[in-house]
């Protein structure tokens, strides 16, 4: 059996990202693994229609993520150095009063969180030096909180250099 590159076209394995990915936004067939009810499309943000990015919903409230957190992975095989993204809360979101929480680990080690407000976009920026596998972890939440009603978070404008 011949060795193969799961990053290259026409596999079914989950890509890892080579250095040709560097620069140019990232889409949901660049994710290692991702919940299944996140997807690309077009949304309302802060304010701006029609914005490109990859959506999905967050559900309960909680101070730090959890098993059940949506979690995208990003296999980056050490090829890069940072990672930068924007991050809101979808205009038609249910519940406006909790903040979209985003963290990163690498290879299991914590590297940065940034919390969104709802009516806001952040630019989140971190180091991904010598790491191969980048978790993004999300979920709704602040200080307190214990219940709230269905949020979609969007990530936009993905990208590793």
């Amino acid at each position: 059996m011949e060795p193969s590159n799961p990053g290259s076209g026409g596999s079914d394995e989950p890509p890892v990202l080579d250095q040709g990915s560097s620069g140019r936004a990232l889409t949901t067939a660049d994710f290692f693994s991702s919940p299944e009810d996140w997807a690309a499309g077009r949304f309302d943000v802060a304010g701006q229609q029609d914005l490109p990015g990859i959506g999905g919903p967050l559900v309960g409230c909680t101070e730090r993520p959890s098993e059940s957190s949506p979690t995208i992975e990003l296999r980056l095989a050490n090829n890069f150095k940072q990672i930068s993204m924007q991050v809101g809360q979808s205009d038609d979101s249910a519940s406006s009063d909790v903040e979209v929480n985003v963290q990163l680990l690498g290879n299991e080690e914590y590297i940065d969180t940034v919390q969104v407000p709802f009516n806001q976009i952040r630019t989140f920026r971190a180091s991904v030096a010598s790491v191969n596998a980048l978790k993004i972890q999300l979920w709704i939440g602040k200080k307190g909180c214990e219940y709230t009603e269905r949020v979609e978070a969007v990530l936009m404008d993905l990208k590793v250099e």
